[in-house]
């Protein structure tokens, strides 16, 4: 090839390299939808996870408020969960126990031990508007549900430029779940969840969860507020706030057990 043609092959092929490297390079692809659910709910759960938190529900009486204290102790990694109520005067001292397949619980005023039927974890949970399987984590939103995303929104519930992935979840056939379909915003940057709508079977939005107050524990971000505003009833809603929270810390055998459900200074 003569030095001519070959010098002008050479600048061609240097300016192919230097157009291709000023492109902007494209988004990395986001994770499959299964897999973001998963990573938000590791967001939300430990290996282990302990914490207290106050209920307040907003418009439940004539008052207009009711409040209930509870401590919470979850395992996950053997499956096993429990829940000790502290206030009010009436409820204290009441806990509920998973221990897969049964949920006990026991009220201190019957001096009584039993088991929750699975369809009363779905039910409104101490005149709140979360379940007792919000607590509990009977079901599982990750397992329980086939997940599609459907798109990526620039603003999530009026948060000023955060990037969410939206994800659709259907319950999948004979699933033991209360909600016919769940559709949440994940932020796209540290995949924790930000807003969570549950539909009933037939398509119609029930309630509303939004994940407030984000701050840092054990090293991860937490929203310390939860909030859950249910459609039938305007101007009531129920707030969750983390008191104090811990992940990843050692759970005493004694804590998930139904002795400890009678007995509250065991362990």
């Amino acid at each position: 090839m003569a030095r001519g043609a070959l010098a002008i092959l050479t600048l061609g092929l240097l300016g192919v390299a230097a157009a291709a490297a000023a492109q902007p390079s494209a988004p990395d692809a986001p994770p499959g939808a299964t897999e973001l659910m998963r990573r938000a709910d590791s967001r939300l759960r430990g290996v282990s996870t302990t914490g207290a938190v106050r209920l307040t529900v907003e418009g439940a009486t004539a008052a207009g408020r009711r409040v209930v204290d509870f401590h919470s102790w979850d395992d996950r990694r053997r499956d096993r969960s429990f829940v000790r109520v502290l206030s009010p005067t009436r409820d204290a001292g009441s806990g509920f126990l998973r221990l897969p397949p049964n949920v006990w619980r026991y009220v201190p005023r019957l001096r009584r031990i039993s088991r929750v039927r699975p369809d009363a974890m779905l039910h409104r949970w101490m005149g709140s508007d979360f379940t007792l399987d919000d607590w509990l984590h009977q079901s599982n939103d990750v397992d329980d549900y086939e997940h599609t995303l459907v798109r990526t929104d620039d603003d999530a519930d009026g948060r000023e430029a955060t990037r969410a992935y939206v994800v659709e979840s259907r319950r999948r056939e004979g699933a033991p779940v209360a909600w016919g379909a769940i559709r949440s915003w994940i932020d796209a940057e540290v995949f924790l969840p930000l807003r969570r709508e549950y539909f009933d079977t037939a398509g119609a939005r029930v309630r509303t969860l939004r994940f407030q107050d984000v701050r840092e524990v054990d090293g991860r971000p937490f929203p310390h507020r939860w909030v859950v505003t249910p459609e039938a009833e305007p101007g009531r809603e129920t707030r969750a706030e983390f008191e104090s929270l811990r992940f990843d810390v050692p759970l005493d055998d004694a804590l998930f057990s139904t002795r400890h459900l009678k007995s509250p200074d065991v362990p």
